[in-house]
């Protein structure tokens, strides 16, 4: 019974976080009452406060539930020493984007916290989260970006804080577009925008 009991909590849960996603999308984070989630998921609002303390953890559980591409990075690069520095990073990027290319929920979530998510003090903790993931990769772009230049891979055009400064603004216009603009054709002209990128980076 208490097996039972604990799998109930955690598919209700589940539902409330997919109930969440709908609403959060679909009115933004400020305009959506704790009611409506619990309308949408067939709950009632003392279940979502059992599981979720207020709106704020709430968004944040269903942030957590997927990586921010900034994360995925991050996760990629942080893999281990690499020989090959621009040829790592590339490849890093190319996948980070590729992730949201094929993950709807991924694209929904980036939405509610790029387009739908109001930058207010409750929301603060979310805003900073964010915010430190984009400080946290530009400081490994410029590591790997400086191996590239130390090693005689980085086009004599570029220094390492320059490019790393530019890969950021690249990949931050490329990821935001894309959550506007899902057909396929821009996901390709994305991913040569990026080759090109790099292969200007490159001696």
């Amino acid at each position: 019974m208490p097996r039972r009991t604990k799998d109930d909590a955690l598919l209700t849960r589940r539902a409330i976080l997919a109930a969440a996603e709908r609403v959060f999308y679909k009115y933004g984070v400020a305009r959506t009452s704790m009611q409506q989630v619990a309308d949408a998921a067939k709950v009632t609002r003392g279940a979502i406060y059992w599981h979720f303390t207020d709106k704020l953890s709430l968004l944040e559980a269903m942030v957590d539930d997927v990586m921010l591409p900034q994360e995925d990075m991050l996760a990629s690069l942080a893999q281990g020493e690499t020989r090959q520095p621009l040829a790592d990073l590339h490849l890093a990027c190319l996948g980070a984007f590729r992730h949201i290319a094929q993950d709807r929920k991924r694209q929904r979530v980036m939405t509610i916290i790029t387009h739908r998510c109001e930058h207010v003090e409750d929301l603060a903790p979310l805003s900073k989260r964010r915010q430190q993931c984009k400080e946290d990769l530009l400081q490994q772009f410029k590591q790997i970006l400086a191996k590239a230049e130390h090693n005689g891979e980085l086009s004599r055009d570029w220094t390492a804080p320059v490019a790393a400064r530019a890969l950021q603004a690249l990949m931050t216009g490329l990821i935001m577009n894309s959550l506007e603009n899902r057909k396929a054709s821009y996901f390709e002209d994305a991913e040569q925008t990026i080759n090109a990128f790099f292969k200007s980076l490159r001696r």
